[in-house]
């Protein structure tokens, strides 16, 4: 008569534990690749959120226009645009919140918790906002980090002096010249820039956002000037 015959303790053990150690190692696997795939999604979604961020700046640079208010104190007319090397505040057709309406924006370079720098973005729509005057508060709208951890970003702004000086060097080459300047006011110049630039260092990679702006923004100021002297 014959027995069957069953596992013994012993291997019974062995085999538990080998299962044991099978299921460590799988699942020891499947977490490394699981937290190496949400490290690549996650840079994805950084490059992603950076690139598009760079594309919005740049579209709004670009649409930077010369927009006419009132000065506060005397009434004459000037430029709305101040610019500095660490912020700029302005008017642009190229809007991030609003395409359709010119828009009240104001880029600032802030340090962040980790020693970093942020390009923090703040705006309203001239269809909500109407602007008139250099004394005039503007509550903007929206505010969100456009760009986030860069090593630093700069302004620059190549432009005329003055108004004075831009409309004599078209009769006379000799009465100014044109050159960069790490701020720019367009309350006080009665100009807006040429050329805007933000200069752009993450990881230690360079980005220069060049913008090429409207050249005759002394002819826009001219007419209101000329407004002005027929009333």
């Amino acid at each position: 008569m014959q027995h069957s015959k069953g596992f013994t303790i012993v291997e019974l053990l062995i085999s538990i534990s080998i299962l044991s150690m099978l299921m460590f190692t799988g699942s020891f696997v499947y977490s490394t690749i699981s937290n190496q795939w949400d490290k690549e999604l996650g840079e994805f979604n950084n490059h992603f959120a950076e690139a598009r961020g760079i594309r919005l700046l740049d579209k709004l640079l670009n649409g930077v226009m010369p927009f006419v208010i009132r000065n506060s104190s005397s009434g004459s007319p000037t430029m709305f645009f101040i610019g500095k090397a660490d912020r700029l505040l302005a008017v642009s057709y190229g809007g991030i919140i609003n395409s359709t309406y010119p828009e009240i924006f104001r880029l600032t370079v802030l340090k962040n918790k980790i020693d970093k720098f942020d390009l923090v973005y703040q705006a309203t729509s001239s269809r909500k906002t109407l602007l008139l005057e250099t004394e005039q508060s503007i509550s903007f709208e929206k505010s969100f980090i456009l760009l986030k951890d860069l090593d630093s970003a700069d302004f620059e702004y190549y432009g005329w002096s003055d108004f004075t000086t831009k409309v004599d060097a078209n009769f006379d080459r000799n009465a100014g010249q044109i050159k960069w300047y790490s701020e720019y006011s367009g309350l006080e110049n009665k100009l807006t820039p040429e050329v805007l630039k933000v200069k752009l260092v993450k990881d230690g990679k360079n980005l220069d956002i060049v913008a090429i702006l409207n050249f005759s923004s002394e002819k826009l100021l001219q007419y209101y000037l000329t407004d002005e002297s027929t009333e």
